[in-house]
């Protein structure tokens, strides 16, 4: 689990929950490398370690569910661009330009991108702004289901904590603590 404070080219800013979906050490976390999809990522505006405060700062906050993120955002700091897509009419991408994923290794020269193959990606455009890493921990999934997650975990700062996340509409979800849970584990 990583906490990424991402700030946008307007320098307005928000963090990234970036939660591992499977474990590490399971066999196919490893296949696709750092481009496996396996973050479970929120966009939110509190730190969500919030719950190991004390009682009266323990209020609920809200984030928003974003598309799964790649492994690499579990070590990755630095700018966020993107290669651009072509567009097929009415302005989704073509079958084309989602078959081409731009992977680590390859011709990129950044050591984050490349084709299978070696080819080049087309260029990135940086216009996503950049992260730096907040905080970093474990995470155990105790729930996880399309409108509920329940996770233990740390955010590095020692204090275990339970989250209760449900999803209020869309991609709007609210996380509040969970019941107390005791310190000193070292899960990964």
């Amino acid at each position: 689990m990583v906490l990424l404070r991402h700030t946008l080219p307007d320098a307005s800013w928000h963090f990234d929950w970036l939660i591992q979906r499977d474990h590490p050490s399971a066999p196919s976390s490893s296949a696709a490398g750092d481009d496996a999809r396996v973050l479970r990522a929120f966009r939110t505006l509190i730190h969500p370690a919030i719950f190991a405060l004390p009682a009266p700062s323990r209020e609920p906050f809200e984030a928003i569910a974003l598309p799964d993120h790649r492994r690499l955002y579990l070590h990755y700091e630095g700018p966020i661009a993107h290669a651009p897509r072509p567009i097929a009419t009415g302005g989704a991408p073509s079958p084309a330009a989602t078959a081409h994923v731009c992977s680590s290794g390859g011709g990129g020269g950044d050591g984050l991108r490349g084709r299978e193959g070696g080819a080049p990606c087309p260029p990135l455009v940086p216009d996503r702004g950049s992260v730096v890493r907040v905080a970093s921990g474990w995470a155990h999934w105790v729930l996880a289901s399309p409108d509920a997650v329940t996770l233990v975990g740390s955010l590095g700062d020692g204090a275990v904590q339970t989250w209760l996340g449900r999803r209020i509409a869309g991609d709007q979800w609210r996380f509040t603590p969970g019941p107390a849970t005791q310190s000193g584990s070292a899960e990964g």
